[in-house]
This record gives structure tokens, C-alpha cells and sequence, in this order.
């Protein structure tokens, strides 16, 4: 937790996880391979960049492995010009994560809330718990529905935020 409040303090005065206005300028960090990307972005284009390698050892299969370790990674790269922000974005490697669409037949009373993780365990394989699954309606029709559904592995994005 300590780690989370030195980096909010670095990046200003307040981290937010979602979309920030276009008149904005915001920090995106992306872990991919052995570096982190770091960008500050307006929507004048890029401010200021930097590609920071790291030792191999924090990341296997794409999930950071030390997480105070890899804290210190992202507050050495944001700690240059141009870097210190309000806003940020987070992205990791999607090569555990799955994509796929559900067709479900319609529904009356039962929840799509319930319905859909039970579904999407059955439909994808996994340990559905192991995974966020997020899902959105593609389209209705006359005596079916289609969902599009993402499944990222929790173990990638936990290690991530505690990262951060």
C-alpha cells in the first residue's frame, strides 16, 4: 500500500483507472516483453515517452512475479521530465486473457448476471473464477442473443494494481 501512495504522490494528485477527458493529458504504462512503456499524452499528441528495461525475473508468462519490485520500476520511469502527471492507464499483455461470443437462447426471469459466468464457465473451459469476466450484448435476434466476452486471468491484473 505504501508503494500505491508513493506513486499516486508522483503522478499527481489523483490516479484514475478509466478514460480521461480528450483535453487531458494522461500517463499510459504498458507492460510488454521485458520493458515498460511510458508515455504522457495530450490530445495534441505525445509529450513525452520512455522505454524502461527491466530484469526478466519480475515477469513470467506476462504476470509481474514481484510486485514491490516492479513498483520501483514504475517510479524510476515516471520519475523524468515530462512524466509527472494526473492522470494514468494501465495496459498488460493480453496473451492469457480470452476472447470469444456466447449465444444464448432468451431469456425470461433469470438473471444475465448469473446466467452468463455460468455459461461463460461451461462455454471457455476454465476455472472461471480465476478470471475477471467482463461481457457486453452484440446483438438480439428473433430467438437468441450474442454476448462478447473477455476473460483476463485476475492473477495478471492483481499483481498489476499492486504493482502500481
Amino acid at each position: 500500500m505504501q508503494n500505491l501512495s508513493r506513486l499516486l504522490n508522483r503522478i499527481g494528485r489523483s490516479f484514475q483507472a478509466s478514460l480521461p477527458s480528450a483535453s487531458s493529458t494522461r500517463l499510459t504504462i504498458s507492460l510488454g516483453g521485458n520493458s515498460l512503456k511510458v508515455a504522457a499524452v495530450a490530445s495534441k499528441g505525445v509529450k513525452a515517452w520512455s522505454v524502461i528495461p527491466f530484469n526478466p525475473r519480475f515477469v513470467r508468462d506476462g504476470v509481474i512475479t514481484d510486485p514491490k519490485a516492479f513498483s520501483q520500476v514504475i517510479l524510476n520511469a515516471i520519475d523524468r521530465p515530462g512524466l509527472r502527471l494526473f492522470r494514468a492507464l494501465g495496459a498488460l499483455s493480453g496473451q492469457r486473457s480470452i476472447v470469444s461470443t456466447l449465444t444464448l437462447p432468451k431469456v425470461g426471469d433469470i438473471s444475465l448476471n448469473e446466467l452468463i459466468p455460468r455459461e461463460a464457465r461451461r462455454s471457455l473451459g476454465v476455472a472461471i473464477d480465476s478470471y475477471y469476466l467482463h461481457w457486453r450484448l452484440l446483438r438480439k435476434e428473433a430467438s437468441r442473443q450474442v454476448f462478447y466476452l473477455v476473460a483476463v486471468p485476475r492473477d495478471s491484473v492483481d499483481r498489476f494494481a499492486e504493482s502500481m
